[in-house]
């Protein structure tokens, strides 16, 4: 991440001569964009509860006023303005949203990067295991098929699902998807897993099917040891991992008669499985970020995700590569 400083003019220039508004309009549509709320960090304030009639009208906003962060929020029964502001407008649409930040996996990131300023390639591979994860789910599970993945610009990454059933669901119908998902539960000193999803079946087999393989990547001999495996079965496995193009973690149970299946069930979920923001999931009124525009506090673009498995953190254009390079 570059610790060059950000100006207001670097922004001007960014959003004048280099944004483009394309993939925002792909997501959100121009049926109803006079009718979404935006929201702008200028630097030293911010401002919500503003519309606008085209995405020209928008674009000209961004590079006139140098916004630091630019966000889009729901549609609403009319235009929201500062004089008509979205509290006192039905509410009428908003994409169903996933925000997942790897500062949520602290407490089981085993490299040395804590909080919301840092990652690595290490650590990144939860967050690419919780999109996979999480894609598979809602397509799978739910039947939602118009998905969009966005890299915040720093530490997270969104799912947007666009779907028009989505967009339409209430903040009582979002909660029931957020708990559907919800498996491990945040202590003060370590998370834990009550029970395992007995309930949805998909979900169970996705956790052995998706997960496992990387849990046993990703966990070190001295952790498996602690699990009832003994000094010395770890390169076995991870020798098997790596030869099988899918894991069958149900034909690897058996190998291991003294293993205890509900523990090491257990861990793979707490180590490896998705963590979630439920307020931004709950929250229908609030923003997001709009997708090519610049992280205020990197400087990298928001880029949408084409490929999960092969998209690369650390290779996102900057608004130094554009502003700077030329």
């Amino acid at each position: 991440m570059s610790q060059q400083k950000i100006t207001k003019a670097m922004l001007q220039e960014y959003y004048s001569d280099y944004f483009d508004v394309t993939p925002l309009i792909n997501i959100i549509g121009l049926s109803t964009f006079r009718r979404r709320e935006f929201g702008f960090d200028l630097g030293n304030t911010f401002t919500r509860n503003l519309s606008f009639g085209t995405p020209r009208k928008l674009v000209d906003y961004m590079g006139n006023q140098g916004v630091f962060q630019a966000y889009v929020g729901a549609v609403y029964s009319e235009s929201p303005s500062k004089q008509q502001s979205i509290q006192r407008l039905q509410w009428e649409s908003r994409e169903l949203v996933f925000d997942i930040d790897l500062d949520e996996f602290d407490l089981v990131r085993r490299c040395d990067c804590k909080g919301e300023k840092t990652f690595c390639e290490e650590c990144w591979t939860l967050a690419q295991d919780a999109m996979i994860f999480l894609d598979a789910t809602m397509r799978e599970d739910f039947g939602f098929e118009d998905l969009v993945w966005i890299f915040s610009g720093r530490r997270g990454v969104h799912c947007w699902i666009c779907d028009d059933i989505a967009k339409k669901l209430d903040q009582r119908q979002r909660s029931a998807v957020i708990n559907y998902l919800t498996l491990i539960k945040e202590g003060e000193k370590t998370p834990h897993v009550d029970m395992l999803p007995k309930y949805a079946k998909s979900l169970k087999e996705r956790i052995f099917t998706l997960l496992s393989r990387s849990f046993f990547l990703n966990t070190a001999e001295a952790e498996l040891i602690k699990l009832g495996f003994k000094k010395g079965d770890s390169k076995k496995i991870l020798k098997r991992v790596l030869t099988e193009s899918q894991f069958n973690y149900k034909q690897f149970i058996p190998t291991y008669p003294s293993i205890d299946p509900l523990r090491l069930a257990k861990a793979i979920i707490i180590n490896r499985y998705p963590r979630i923001d439920r307020k931004v999931t709950l929250d229908t009124r609030r923003l997001l970020k709009i997708p090519n525009s610049i992280h205020g506090k990197t400087g990298n673009v928001c880029v949408v995700i084409n490929n999960i498995s092969n998209f690369d953190p650390f290779d996102v254009p900057s608004i130094f590569d554009k502003v700077l390079s030329n």
